[in-house]
C-alpha cells in the first residue's frame, strides 16, 4: 500500500521502482518523525527534491531527435537521471518555446547541477531547470520570519 505525505497525496514506497506514480521517497533510519521541516514524512521517509526541467533542442540536438526518436532519448534520459540515483517522473514533447518537457527527482540539488551542466556544455539543448516544492514546504515558509526592506524604505 502507498505510504502517505504529509499532504494526502499518494505516494510509491522508496524501494519501488515504477515511473510516474507520485513523490520519490529516500527511506531514513528515523521513522517515527512525522517532521517536514526537513522534508521527512511520517514514515521517516525523506522526500527528494523534484525539479521541472525545459528544454529546448538546438539544430544539432534536433538532428539526433529525429535520428534515434523520442524512445531513444527516453532511454537516454533515464540512463542519465538513474545513474545519479535520480527518477524520472514523467516526459513530454511539446510545441512552441519549449521542445520537451520533464518533472525528475534528484537525491540532491547537486545532482541536478551535474546534469544540467553536461546536457548545456554538449550543444545539443538550451536548458531551464526550477526547483519544485510541496504545499507544505510553502506552507512552512509563510510561516518563517523574514527581515526584508524594500528599496529606498
Amino acid at each position: 500500500m502507498p505510504e502517505q505525505a504529509p499532504t494526502g497525496e499518494s505516494c510509491r514506497p522508496a524501494s519501488s521502482g515504477r515511473r510516474g506514480s507520485g513523490k520519490a521517497m529516500l527511506r531514513t533510519g528515523n521513522t517515527r518523525s512525522g517532521n517536514t521541516r526537513s522534508g521527512n514524512t511520517r514514515s521517516g521517509s525523506v522526500r527528494m527534491p523534484k525539479f521541472l526541467i525545459q528544454a529546448t533542442y538546438t539544430s544539432e540536438g534536433t538532428r539526433g531527435l529525429l535520428k534515434e526518436g523520442a524512445s531513444g532519448r527516453r532511454a537516454a534520459v533515464e540512463q542519465v537521471v538513474s545513474g545519479l540515483g535520480g527518477t524520472v517522473e514523467t516526459m513530454y514533447f511539446a510545441f512552441g518555446q519549449d521542445d520537451i518537457v520533464l518533472i525528475v527527482d534528484f537525491p540532491d540539488p547537486v545532482s541536478m547541477a551535474a546534469v544540467s551542466l553536461t546536457v548545456k556544455a554538449s550543444g545539443a539543448l538550451q536548458t531551464r531547470a526550477t526547483p519544485l516544492l510541496t504545499l507544505d514546504e510553502i506552507d512552512e515558509a509563510t510561516r518563517r520570519q523574514v527581515s526584508f526592506r524594500a528599496p529606498g524604505t
